[in-house]
């Protein structure tokens, strides 16, 4: 414990030595009482909000050994850990989006701009959350050596991954619902909708996890961050409307829940190389349902006409 420690606090100090002269560069010291203000009355709401988030990554676990046994504590944690897939991709999505929007917000077209990053990144996310969904069996059982990602004793972590990986495709919708919230400075809604979150996420596993173990909380996991992103889109739809694709967001679920259940029946699940080929056909699948648009479908098909002339 102590090493985890101790490695965190000296790869922190490392980022900080590496950033210090960049930061020294651009520091002047003018004081602004009036921006002090400011600052404060923006990031004070993140304390509570922050406070809310870290309560939901914890008393899940604390529920289900209380309402469970410890060991689904274990395996739960093991499966909330292969959702760290998806979580990287949101992450990564978290740190550009945020300097992205903020730099966008001027130009005419923001808006627009904006609703197309967010049919754009939900596709993205269901992309990783089917094939994550099939092909988990196949990474968790991996062998390198005699290594594998999970001990046998945590295979059965794989349930709760496709309902991990769903919460995070609601996490990244909040993420882009927040460009309300930045442009009117309104971060004192933030404690009061992740408070909400974390009171469904309580509910929810006190409620299932006597009937449904470990599943019960990876539903209340989804459910969290479903009624975190509704009520934000309700709050921030007010301050900054974004006219979204849910058109064609719809269409898009469609088509996922089909694959999904397609790919999860047993007899398809059981077959790597079959799950592969459905997999495949996703793409297809989407364009036949229409959601791609005909100035999407001119630039899919200029690029790939760029690719063969060089590769020719």
């Amino acid at each position: 414990m102590e090493a985890i420690f101790y490695a965190n606090l000296i790869a922190s100090g490392v980022t900080f030595l590496a950033l210090l002269p960049i930061g020294l560069r651009r520091l002047t010291m003018n004081f602004s009482r009036s921006m002090l203000k400011e600052l404060f009355a923006f990031g004070i709401p993140y304390l509570p909000s922050t406070m809310c988030v870290a309560l939901m990554d914890t008393v899940d676990r604390i529920l289900l050994e209380r309402l469970a046994d410890v060991e689904a504590v274990g395996v739960f944690s093991q499966g909330h850990k292969l959702g760290m897939f998806m979580a990287l991709f949101v992450t990564a999505f978290r740190f550009a989006w945020h300097p992205f929007f903020l730099s966008t917000l001027k130009q005419e077209n923001a808006k627009q701009i904006f609703q197309k990053v967010f049919t754009y990144v939900i596709t993205a996310c269901t992309v990783v959350f089917l094939f994550f969904s099939a092909f988990i069996e196949e990474i968790v059982h991996l062998r390198i050596g005699d290594i594998t990602i999970l001990g046998k004793e945590f295979w059965s972590a794989t349930q709760v991954v496709p309902l991990i990986f769903l919460a995070y495709i609601f996490y990244a919708a909040y993420l882009n619902f927040l460009i309300g919230i930045y442009v009117h400075k309104k971060t004192k809604y933030l404690p009061w909708i992740t408070f909400a979150g974390m009171s469904a996420n309580v509910i929810t596993n006190i409620t299932l996890i006597p009937v449904l173990g470990m599943m019960g909380a990876a539903w209340a996991r989804l459910a969290a961050y479903m009624v975190m992103s509704f009520t934000l889109y309700w709050v921030t739809r007010k301050l900054y409307y974004v006219r979204y694709e849910w058109g064609r967001i719809i269409k898009l679920a469609a088509v996922v829940a089909v694959f999904f259940v397609l790919m999860r029946w047993q007899p398809v699940y059981a077959n790597t190389l079959l799950k592969a080929g459905i997999f495949l056909l996703y793409p297809a699948a989407l364009y036949i349902s229409g959601f791609f648009q005909r100035d999407e479908l001119d630039l899919i098909k200029g690029v790939l006409q760029r690719k063969n002339g060089g590769d020719s």
